[in-house]
């Protein structure tokens, strides 16, 4: 899969600042019971790993996975 990474968008800015895990986690939560909720923010977290330039293959500013 290839996607564009940007390290000025707003993705990449929240990503960093933890937001995205606390939405994400407070999303699932409404879903499923708490436990399950931090177990598949963990998960998702570990995918967001990808938003960075510094540690992936990359090509101009797409990133091949």
């Amino acid at each position: 899969m290839v996607h564009r990474i940007s390290e000025e968008s707003t993705t990449t800015d929240i990503v960093k600042q933890g937001i995205r895990t606390k939405e994400d986690f407070e999303i699932y939560s409404m879903f499923w019971p708490k436990f399950i909720a931090k177990i598949i923010t963990k998960a998702y977290k570990n995918s967001e790993k990808s938003n960075n330039l510094k540690n992936n293959n990359y090509k101009g500013n797409y990133i091949n996975e």
